[in-house]
C-alpha cells in the first residue's frame, strides 16, 4: 500500500499556470518547504536539507537503508553525548543562527484564486483512498494541492490562517 502523494498539480491544460510556474523549481530544489502566507505562495529551500536529501538518495537499497540507519543512530548517541557533556550551545539570551532561506517561486496573491481544505479521492493501492488537502488555486482555475491528511481539520486550519482569520 502507497501513502498518499506530498502534492497533486491540477489544471484544465498542460500549458496551465501550475504547471508552468512548478517548472520553473530548478531540479536541485525538489526538497523544500512551502510557505503560504495571506500575500504569496513560495518554494523556499535551505541548503542544509538540500545536502540531507542529497545524502538520502545516494544510499537507496536495502544495504544503504542500513547504512543510512547506522549512520542515523551513531549521529544520535554523538550529538546525546555531547548534549550531556557540554555547556549549552546557545546561551540564554543569545540569538539562535537561522540558515539562509532560498526562494525559487513566489506566486502573488493576486494570482492565487482561492485557497481551501479539499478532500481528494484517491485510487486503489493507497492506505486510504480519501486524503484531505490544502488547495490552492489559480486564476486560469489550475493550481496545487499540499499537505495531505486524514482529517479535514488541518486543511480548514491552513487555509483560515492563510487568509489571515488565525
Amino acid at each position: 500500500m502507497k501513502t498518499w502523494p506530498a502534492g497533486v498539480v491540477f489544471g484544465p491544460a498542460p500549458n496551465c499556470m501550475a504547471v508552468a510556474e512548478l517548472s520553473r523549481i530548478p531540479a536541485e530544489a525538489v526538497h523544500g518547504f512551502w510557505v503560504l502566507t495571506p500575500h504569496r505562495l513560495s518554494w523556499l529551500t535551505f541548503q542544509e536539507v538540500v545536502a540531507e536529501a542529497a545524502e538520502a538518495e545516494e544510499s537507496k537499497g536495502v544495504l544503504g537503508g542500513a547504512l543510512k540507519f547506522g549512520k542515523g543512530a551513531m549521529k544520535f548517541a554523538r550529538d546525546v553525548r555531547d548534549i550531556v557533556a557540554s555547556k549549552p550551545e546557545y546561551e540564554p539570551g543569545d540569538a539562535v543562527p537561522v540558515p539562509a532561506p532560498s526562494a525559487h517561486l513566489e506566486i502573488q496573491r493576486p494570482a492565487i484564486a482561492d485557497v481551501s481544505a479539499y478532500q481528494r479521492k484517491l485510487g486503489r493501492g493507497y492506505t486510504s483512498n480519501k486524503a484531505w488537502y490544502l488547495r490552492v488555486q489559480f486564476t486560469d482555475g489550475s493550481g496545487i494541492e499540499i499537505s495531505p491528511s486524514r482529517d479535514e481539520k488541518p486543511a480548514q486550519r491552513l487555509a483560515a490562517m492563510s487568509h489571515g482569520r488565525i
